[in-house]
């Protein structure tokens, strides 16, 4: 069974997760980080701002960008990964980058994530929706590697609705 937990967008919060890596997601639109990246934007003083800026960040589909937090935060990680553009934004970009999420948390030795999913930040998929679509993702693919999803509260209540009802069809045979 999936195991999935949530935190509320919040530094002091995000630093109790007991995870590996933190995963942020960024579009190729040039828009400042938002939600959960831009705390973590903020805490890394501005690096990732700064990374985009130079174009060394594009957001471009398939990008991965792997940092340190060097003591900013107590998780070893700091995975961002390109979802492309926003108007292309959908259920095959959100499965693609998910599945690129598992993998390279995976073989970086890592064991549990924190994340904020792609297009939630950005009001770009409702929270019911992210969780149909992660579900059967996170079972096929990441169930033996929590995930902690970065939600505020409203979307934490919501998400796990959808979480318990998919756990309960899951017990009846």
């Amino acid at each position: 069974m999936s195991r999935i937990g949530f935190v509320a967008p919040d530094l002091r919060r995000l630093e109790g997760v007991p995870a590996d890596a933190v995963v942020i997601f960024r579009f190729s639109d040039p828009l400042p980080f938002a939600g959960a990246a831009s705390l973590v934007d903020w805490r890394m003083l501005g690096h990732l701002s700064s990374l985009a800026i130079r174009g060394f960040l594009t957001g471009e589909e398939g990008e991965a960008l792997l940092m340190p937090f060097s003591g900013r935060l107590p998780q070893r990680h700091l995975l961002v990964f390109g979802l492309g553009p926003r108007a292309g934004f959908c259920e095959a970009v959100f499965e693609r980058a998910f599945a690129k999420m598992l993998d390279t948390v995976l073989r970086l030795g890592g064991k549990s994530i924190a994340a904020c999913l792609p297009g939630r930040a950005e009001g770009l998929v409702p929270p019911e929706q992210a969780a149909q679509w992660l579900l059967p993702l996170h079972e096929e693919q990441g169930e033996d590697c929590p995930l902690t999803l970065i939600e505020p509260l409203a979307a934490q209540k919501i998400m796990a609705q959808v979480l318990e009802k998919w756990r309960l069809r899951r017990l009846v045979p």
